[in-house]
Order: structure tokens, then sequence, then C-alpha cells
């Protein structure tokens, strides 16, 4: 996307004289990393095409894009010299060539269009839909017991792949492989020979034009060999091959690189010009070997004779190894440990110089490296000078690189990973476009009403994806934002449509829970106003229905899935303030920007190959083309600078480049080096080695062995890794009780080096450690003189940029170096109570206890800072609500109206749900048991009521009291008794339940006329309460467990009832609220906002 400078063009280098002339080869070149491999082939190709060759009778063949697109640019920059077709080009994009060319010929039989590459993406969706087919309908082979569940899971596909691949680079059949397999005992290559040969009939009927990599490569050779017109066609112009790094060819490619060398252009004698460093393989898991260079070797000298092969020493015209002599020398210790290749050709006696160049240290815990690793990057940066884009931090595995990337983030250094590290589908920048892309193709509904288990299914989904929408880069609110305009929906519903939920004036229809309002969030009619007043959360909603409303317009004419994915991107209005962002700095906010610009870019690249591929295919088949891919698909779309950003790579990622600084980090056993057996699951490495050497090696290669090669696989990428470094190079690995250093980290620094010990790892020098050491400074100085120098500092910091320059505005100044930023300093919003005076303060009965005893949780529950409901509560609301509809108790009755309403109820499994079923009819069962025996007389359920208090000398403020009374039950004589149902396990002691405060509130609102209107009770007992009495419906008792409170008018409580609910009512109207735990060790209700407790308490607290 943003383009940088070119580098400068060094000069072309001298060329040996052995091979500046046509006829020299073929010839294998061996140099250790450094000694001028890749320049001589750039070198060479220009020379030759100078010297008169035509520039399409030479190509450069490199194992990957990453490797052929820097020399193609360096050729572009250095050679002034204008090309007709790619001279720099991949194996797969050879062969590529050769198909096209032999199908267009007519030379490539059952194809019926141009040929195309299967990508790693496409095989395994296919592979997904097969296992997917086998599990729900039957059929498929009969996998082994030994592999266990293992055909249902993502790595099964994973271990297929590499089947297959295997079997392609040797052509084999799975005929063939069904025979070695019942021939040999092994079952599992029975199993996947079915499986292949079912994969190959199905891709043969959906693609039959396309073919996997390995598939790929192997059909040119085929066509070349067994066609001599076409590739003597073909290969007749064909006079100079030059392969860099052909150390990473696999078995396939190696075998082209043979056919290349044994037949001659129309010239003569075609020069095939391997270049390689066997002892830097990384491509081991694609199926490249060292042990083929030595092939190569042979077909060289008998082509060439004994001097075919040429090593480049570390001093020669060519150049110098680029490797300083403390890192060569950890190189050489290093390769030293590994079997040689090329009879010992690299192997020469050298002088080993150790030195600081190449640092080696060990730490205690992974936080530790990551600190240190960001120190490395920042003192190579400040204090030697070195560009952040000459910097690399290597790690193992796409885990430890993606861990050390967010670690080097969170510090301000930016960083660059990889391409495709991730399927495309799972990046932030283009998850939500392909949701609303989604929403966009159906029409414009409402969730269902809630009432059934599915219904309440579908709108958790339905809300679940708007807030997923919110939450991500469209949106960019916070999860409070959710909460705010989840509260916003419900109470604007409630207001707009209380006629409808009214039972007794209007339908009585069930309000909406907050996920179906925010299920319809982007679907409803709300204007424009009513999202505006909703918040930062409105705002993002009325932005996405925007995007979503274009689209749908644009859906009414013709449509291709880039144009549907581009409307949606132009109606974001994006592009030029992530674009602003990404060029502003190099911190964590402008990589986010360069990696979201990026995946924009591959997602409209994958769009279009995609139509190429499928000129019909709609819009909703690309969505999920690209949800089915688990893998990374390649992208060919340009990216962003890498200037200024330091790269953090696998070893195969940094194959080919080369940095002044590069740290290798987590030095681990059992990481660094892997020396778990690959492909053992299905056996594909047998099945490799019994193909090409033929069965007799399953018993002459033991485990040993086997483990044996993967150690020095692992070898081979951590000698690549170290000879990435010019002049720096660091080492870095932890030593904790359950993480042990790697064996290697001994080979690498030297016969006599000392014994590693854990180092203390200060802070790394950036501004964030900075103000934070001269904010300790400032605070608790030694003297005055330092406090006021810190202070000082300080000043300067926060009047000026992270750059050193006036910052435009007070935004840009360095952060948290003013004090108005500090945490504690700000003054408070506001010293105003929460209730101005003259308001009324509405006293629930439930509440009175809570703002009294722990005034600061019931503000924040109050407020909505602790989660609203839970399944207990939502339990309790059903049992409530039965209660109420049913007063007599009638047991057919209220089990029926507990089965209707059972899946308003969410669970995560059948046996969860029946057991809390089971609990649920307990409850039922004491709650008739407490109506029947004796028998109860109910004037009314769930009565709800507010009444006011009389006004007291000194009141500042009206008080009422509200509520809702579970049950009115009558005594004898027809007074009323106050019921409060409890379906919690745990209840209030009789004694505690004498003075218990809601029992003691609702008897006070009584006493006020909270009954007046009830005519079921005789009127002189309306305001005359016989007492209180709370019903304990759950825990493990048999039957319900009664707690009585006598009436407080009897017990003269009432002056106590009255004081206690205006000593609540001036909590609830306070400025300030009291945080303060119960007794009992019970556990605090908002623990992450409480001063009391360690996660909630203010940094500036002791």
């Amino acid at each position: 996307m943003l383009k940088e400078a070119p580098p400068e063009v060094p000069e072309w280098c001298e060329l040996p004289e052995y091979v500046k002339n046509p006829g020299c080869g073929p010839r294998v070149i061996l140099g250790e990393p450094g000694t001028g491999k890749t320049e001589l082939a750039l070198s060479l190709m220009v020379h030759r095409i100078r010297a008169g060759m035509d520039t399409t009778a030479g190509i450069i063949l490199v194992p990957d894009r990453a490797a052929a697109n820097r020399l193609r640019d360096q050729l572009a920059l250095r050679s002034n010299i204008t090309f007709s077709s790619p001279v720099v080009r991949t194996f797969a994009g050879f062969a590529y060539d050769v198909l096209s060319q032999a199908w267009e010929s007519g030379a490539l039989a059952g194809v019926p269009t141009a040929p195309r590459l299967l990508s790693g993406a496409e095989q395994d969706t296919l592979i997904e839909e097969l296992l997917a087919g086998h599990q729900e309908k039957g059929g498929g082979p009969a996998w082994p017991d030994s592999l266990g569940d293992a055909p249902r899971t993502r790595g099964f596909r994973s271990e297929l792949r590499e089947f297959m691949d295997r079997s392609d680079e040797f052509s084999a059949s799975p005929e063939e492989i069904q025979a070695a397999g019942r021939r040999l005992g092994i079952p599992e290559w029975e199993a996947t020979a079915q499986f292949l040969q079912e994969f190959r009939d199905v891709a043969s009927l959906q693609h039959p034009e396309a073919f996997a990599p390995a598939e790929l490569m192997m059909q040119a050779i085929v066509a070349l060999e067994a066609n001599t017109e076409f590739a003597a066609r073909f290969l007749a112009e064909l006079e100079l091959v030059v392969i860099d790094d052909a150390q990473e060819a696999t078995p396939s490619q190696n075998r082209l690189i043979s056919l290349l060398m044994n037949t001659p252009s129309r010239a003569g004698a075609r020069d095939v010009i391997a270049l390689a460093c066997p002892d830097t393989v990384v491509q081991g898991f694609r199926g490249a070997r060292a042990d083929l260079v030595d092939d190569l070797i042979s077909i060289a000298k008998q082509r060439t004779g004994e001097n075919a092969v040429t090593v480049l020493e570390t001093s020669t015209q060519m150049s110098t190894t680029r490797m300083s002599p403390g890192i060569h020398s950890m190189y050489r210790a290093i390769v030293n440990r590994l079997p040689a290749i090329g009879a010992d050709a690299l192997r020469r006696p050298y002088e080993a110089q150790f030195d600081a160049s190449a640092e080696v240290s060990l730490v205690s815990s992974v936080a530790d490296e990551h600190r240190l690793v960001a120190r490395h990057v920042i003192d190579s940066h400040i204090r030697r000078s070195v560009p952040y884009e000459e910097i690399a931090v290597i790690a193992r595995n796409q885990e430890q690189v993606s861990r050390l990337a967010r670690a080097l983030e969170l510090n301000g250094i930016a960083t660059e990973l990889p391409p495709a590290s991730r399927p495309l589908k799972e990046e932030a920048a283009v998850a939500p476009l392909l949701d609303m892309a989604r929403i966009a193709l159906r029409p414009t509904e409402l969730g269902p009403r809630n009432g059934t288990h599915e219904a309440n299914k579908t709108n958790a989904a339905r809300a679940a994806a708007v807030e997923r929408l919110l939450l991500g880069r469209y949106g960019d609110v916070t999860s409070i934002d959710i909460r705010r305009i989840r509260q916003d929906l419900l109470g604007y519903d409630r207001l707009r449509n209380a006629h409808l939920y009214n039972e007794e004036d209007g339908p009585g229809i069930k309000p909406p829970t907050s996920d179906e309002l925010l299920g319809n969030l982007l679907d409803a009619d709300y204007t424009q106003e009513d999202y505006q007043s909703w918040g930062a959360a409105g705002h993002a909603a009325l932005r996405l229905k925007g995007m979503i409303t274009a689209t749908r317009e644009h859906l009414t004419g013709p449509t291709t899935p880039a144009t549907v994915l581009w409307s949606l991107w132009e109606n974001a209005r994006m592009g030029e303030a992530w674009r602003s962002t990404a060029l502003k700095d190099n911190g964590l906010r402008s990589s986010r920007a360069h990696r979201d610009l990026d995946a924009v870019m591959a997602l409209f690249q994958a769009a279009e190959r995609f139509a190429e591929q499928n000129p019909k295919g709609s819009v909703i088949r690309f969505i999920e083309s690209l949800e089915d891919h688990d893998v990374p698909t390649d992208s060919l779309a340009q990216r962003g600078s890498s200037s200024g950003r330091v790269k953090v790579l696998t070893p195969a990622a940094a194959a080919g480049t080369e940095y002044n600084t590069v740290i290798i980090a987590g030095l681990q056993e059992g990481v660094w080096p892997s020396t778990g057996l690959r492909g053992q699951l299905l056996r594909s490495q047998d099945l490799a080695a019994v193909l090409e050497h033929g069965p007799e090696t399953l018993h002459s290669t033991t485990v040993a062995d086997k483990l044996k090669a993967v150690r020095a696989d692992e070898l081979r990428q951590l000698a690549s890794a170290v000879s990435r470094a010019r002049e720096q190079l660091y080492v870095t690995a932890v030593m904790d009780e359950d993480i042990t250093p790697s064996t290697f980290l001994d080979t690498m620094r030297g016969p006599h080096a000392s014994k590693l010990t854990p180092i203390q790892v200060p802070r790394p020098a950036t501004l964030a450690s900075l103000v934070a050491m001269l904010r300790r400074t400032a605070e608790a100085g030694e003297s005055a003189d330092v406090i006021e120098d810190a202070a000082t500092v300080l000043g300067y910091l926060s009047a000026t940029g992270e750059r050193g320059e006036e910052p435009a505005d007070n935004t840009a100044s360095v952060r948290g170096a003013a004090p108005e930023e500090w945490w504690g300093l700000a003054p408070l919003s506001s010293h105003d109570p929460v209730i101005a005076p003259g308001n009324e303060i509405k006293v629930s009965g439930s509440k009175v206890e809570d703002a009294i005893e722990r005034p600061q949780t019931w503000f924040m529950r109050a407020a909505g800072g602790v989660k609203p409901t839970d399944f207990a509560r939502s339990l309790g609301t059903l049992i409530h609500r039965i209660a109420e509809r049913f007063p007599e108790a009638n047991m057919d009755s209220m089990l029926r109206e507990l089965s209707s309403s059972w899946e308003e109820l969410s669970f995560d499994s059948d046996w969860e749900s029946k057991r809390e079923y089971e609990y649920a009819r307990e409850i039922l069962e004491k709650f008739a048991a407490y109506v029947g025996s004796p028998p109860r007389e109910s004037a009314k359920e769930e009565h709800g009521f507010k009444v006011a208090l009389p006004p007291a000398e000194g009141d500042q403020h009206p008080i009422s009291i509200s509520g809702s009374i579970d049950r009115i039950d009558l005594d004898d004589n027809g007074r009323p008794t106050i019921t409060d149902l409890k379906t919690g396990k745990n209840l209030p002691t009789q004694e505690a339940v004498k003075t218990h405060d809601q029992l003691r509130t609702y008897q006070l609102a009584v006493i006020h006329g909270a009954l007046k209107e009830l005519t079921q009770i005789p009127e002189e007992h309306r305001n005359r309460p016989a007492g209180g009495r709370i019903v304990g419906l759950g825990g493990a008792a048999k039957g319900p467990a009664l707690r009585e409170q006598e009436s407080i008018v009897e017990t003269k409580q009432v002056q106590d009832a009255e004081q206690r609910v205006r000593e609540a009512a001036a909590i609830m109207s306070a400025a300030d609220f009291l945080a303060r735990h119960l007794p009992g060790g019970f556990p605090c209700a908002n623990p992450g906002t409480c001063p009391l407790c360690s996660s909630g308490r203010q940094v500036t607290h002791p």
C-alpha cells in the first residue's frame, strides 16, 4: 500500500571466469551464507544478456514467492534491462508455465480449461468437506483404531495434506500406496489411499484444471518427459538456468533440475548453475532435503567433470562473508555438528573468534525474555543507530512470532510479520466486512420474539453478531458502550411500548430482552436522532447501518464479490483515516493500520481471483469460500512499507534476507529443537522413504535415526537464522521451573564459555519507562535538586512530541508526562450529590439493607456496574411468575407452565437442563406445600406499590417507598401478612428476620397505604400488617422453610423501620459511597471497582 524509497543500487560484482561463458555447466556452486551466491546469480544473468543472450533464454529459479519478489526488484532496479517475461520464477511458477503451454499445445489430456494452482486453503476445504460427509452420512475409509478420534480434528487434515504432498512428490497412485500398506502391514496407508482416491475423484470433478503444488510439479515433469516434441519446443530456447538456494528443492523440484541438466538447448549444452548451502535448509516441512544437493553434484560431475563443483570461499573476488567474525564463529560451531554435504566442501578449517557481536542471554521468565528482546531492539536503534527495518527477531514457530510481535508493539516498537500468517477471514479488518456482506444479502428483518429456546438462541446469536461489529474495527466502541446501549434500548422500548406490555389495560405482550433489541439494532426503523442519542455505540451503529443500506442498494444492480465489498469499504470511510495513522508514526496504532490496509488489499485481491476462477460465482459463495479456509492463503496483494518496522519472522520467512541486527528468541528445549517426529500419524515420512528407496528402508531406519535427522533439520534452521545477521546477534532463552533452555545453546557458545545464569532485565529504554522513572523520582527523589531535575524533564516532555518537535495539539505530547494525565491528581468530575436537593428519593424495600451495609456495592448495582442477571436470578424470576399466576398452587397447572416456559432459560447441555428442571420442580412442590398445609388465602400476588413517607424535620428530599410484594397472605382475622418467596439456597436466620429490613420496610409501606386499594382485605386491616414472613423454597430441605417477623406495630418498631428507610435514603442521595465488606468472608459483589479489593484498588493507593 505505502511504498518506501528504493534502496541504493550497488555495483554488479565481478564474475568468476568459470561461469562467464556459455557451455560452463551444469555446475554446482556451494557457499556459506553471505558469500555472494544470490549476487552471483543476478550478475551472471545480466552478464549473459549483455553479452547477447535473449532475455527469454534465461531464468532464475527460487524456492518461494518472497524470494522471487526480492530478486525481481533487485534485477529491475540494477540492470536497466526491459524483460518481456519474468526472469525470476518460483519452481511452482515454472511448472505452471510448462503445463499452461502444454495445455495450449494439446499435450495435456483431461484438462478442459487452462490449468491453475490448487491453493492449500482450497485443498484443506475439500478435505474437510469429505471428512464431514463421512461422519454425517457414513462411507469413506475405515480408519484404523490406532487413530482414535483424530479424523475429527483439524490437525488430521494437516496430516492428510502432508501425506498427499509426499505421494505427489513421487507420483504414487492410490493403488500403489494401498498395496504397499497391505504388504508392509500399515493399515494407515491403506485407509489413506482410499481417501486419496476419493479426493482425486472429487477434485477432478470440481476442479479438473487445478493442481496441488507437488502435483503441479510432477505433472510438469511428466509433460516434459512423456512428450519429447513438446519438451524440445519448450526447452529449446532455454540456454541458462540459475537455481538460487537449491538446497530448498523438494524431490520433485530436484527431479526437474536434473531434467534441465540432462537436456540440451537449441544453442547446445544448457548451462544449469545450482547455487546451494546444504547447511541452511529451512523448508524441510515442505519436503526439502539437504542430501538432494549430493544428487545434483553427481549429475553435474557426470556432465561437466570433476571441476563441476565450486566452493565460494569466505574471502574471494565475490565478497567476504557478510557475518562478523563472532557471528561467523557461532554459525560454524552449529554447522560443524551437521553431516557434511558435498564431500566436506563446506567443512574447511577456520579460526573461531567468539566475541560480543554474538551474545547469548538466559532469563528467568517469558515476560523477562520479551522485555529483553525489546531492550535489544531499542538499544540497537538508539545506541548503535540501527534503523528499525534493519533489525529482525526470529522465533521457531508462528505462535512465538505473534507473541513477540505483540510484546514489541506494547513497548511502542512497530513490527512487520510475514504475510499470510493467519487466514484472511480472521483478519480484524476483513471479518466485519464479511459479516456485513452477509447481513446486506438477507432481507431487512427483525429477529423472532423471545419465548422459546430456539428464539432465544437465534436472538442471542444475532446480538452477538451485532456486538462483534460494534466492537470491531468499523465500530470501534468499548464493552462499556455496549452495555450502555443495551440499557438505552431497553429504556427506549419500555417508554415507547409501555401500553403493549400492560396486562390490565393492554394486550400484555412480553417485553423484548436486550439480546432481542440489540440483535435488531441494524434492521429496526430507528431514526438518526435515536441512534445519535445512544452515545458512541449509537453513532457506530448508524455508520454500520449506513454501510449495509448502501450495499443493499448496490445489490439491486449487477454485482460481483469485489463490487459488493467495495461498496461496504467505500461507505465505511476508513481508508484515509487508516492511511493517515499508518503514515503518522511507528507505534502500535500505526502497526494496526498497516495490517488492516494490507488485509483489505488482500481481500480485494482474493475477490478478483475468485471472479477469475468462478465467473458466475455469487457473493455468498465467495464469502463461504473464505470462511471455509482454515489455512492462510498466499496473497499477491501489495503490502505496506516496511520502513521503520522491526521484522518478526520464522526461520523459513527469514531465509534469503539479511539484517544488521538479529535477535533469536525462544531457544527452549522442545521448541527449538522441536524433536517430535513429523508426519507420524499417517507415517507420511516413511511413505516417502519407501517410495524413494524401497520397503527395506523401514527395517534399516530406527527411531533414533529419525530423531537424529529431525535434530539435524532443527540445527540447519538455527544456522540459517544465525546467518541472517551481519554485525550483531542476540540469542535469548528462558530457564525456570517449567522451561528448560535448548541444548543448542552450548553448541553456539564455544568450548570455553562460562556457565550461563539468568540475568536481571531492566525495563527497555522507552519513553514510557523514562516517564515512569521521572515520575517516581519527582515524587520521592533523594534530594530537592534531583526532584527539580526530574520535574524539569517531565515539563519538557509534556510540551514536546515523541520525535522531539513541538506538538501541533495537546494530544501529541509524550504520553503520561503532563501532570494532567496522572492518576489521582485530576479533580473529581463532580462533588454534587447524585440526587439534587428537592428531588424525590425512591427507596426500594429490597435495597434498604444493601444501601446501609454496603453503600458502594448498592451504588454500583444501581448504576449497572454489576452483571444484571444469572441463572439463579432467571430461575427465581420464572418461579415468581408461576407463583403469581397460580396462587392456589395447583401442581399440575404449575408444572405445565414450567414445561412451556423452560426453554426461555438457556443451558450448555441437556444433562444440565434436566438437573435444573428437577430442582425447579422441587421448588414448586415446596410452594404447593406452603400454600396447602395449612391452607392459606392470598389477597394479591406480585403487588407493586409506591407510597410517600411523611416528611420529617430537616428532610431535603421527599422520600417514597416502592417495591413489589411477592404475596399478601391473610390470617384468620383477615389481616395481611407480607410474604417474601426466596428461591435461593441461603436464608437469614430466624433471629435476623426479626429485624429484616425488607420485611419491615414493606410493613411500613402497608401502614402508609400500600394496600389501600385492595378490596380483598377488610378496610380496617389495610393499614395494619399482621407481620412478615420469608418462605424458603430453595436448598436441600424437604419442605418450605419459614422465617416469621412480628408486626412492627405490635412490637413498636415502626419508628425504627422509618429511621432505617430515612438512613438508606440519605445514603442513596449522597455524593460519596463508602466501600465496606460484610463480616463472615462473603465475596465482594464488584471486586473490580471496590477499593478494598486488590483488583479494584486505585494505583495511587498504598
